[in-house]
């Protein structure tokens, strides 16, 4: 279930602060980040959270308590 949606001009950076302050103030009790990059890394590791997920790579330990392997044996849909 979704409560909220917020969108981010990737090419704004005030877009981007304006998102960030609306989400530190928001204790989550799991996130999850499918996505695999750098920037999304920081953000989740920005944010409180109980348990932060991520697939694992070697440079992100710092941003995720839990790093899964991705499975590639299963279609994006699915992972």
């Amino acid at each position: 279930v979704v409560d909220q949606a917020y969108g981010v001009n990737k090419s704004s950076s005030d877009s981007w602060k304006s998102v960030i302050e609306c989400l530190r103030a928001i204790s989550f009790f799991r996130i999850y980040a499918p996505h695999q990059s750098f920037r999304t890394a920081r953000f989740v590791a920005s944010m409180k959270a109980e348990k932060k997920i991520g697939y694992h790579h070697w440079w992100n330990f710092w941003a995720f308590d839990q790093r899964i392997r991705r499975p590639m044996k299963w279609p994006e849909v699915m992972r």
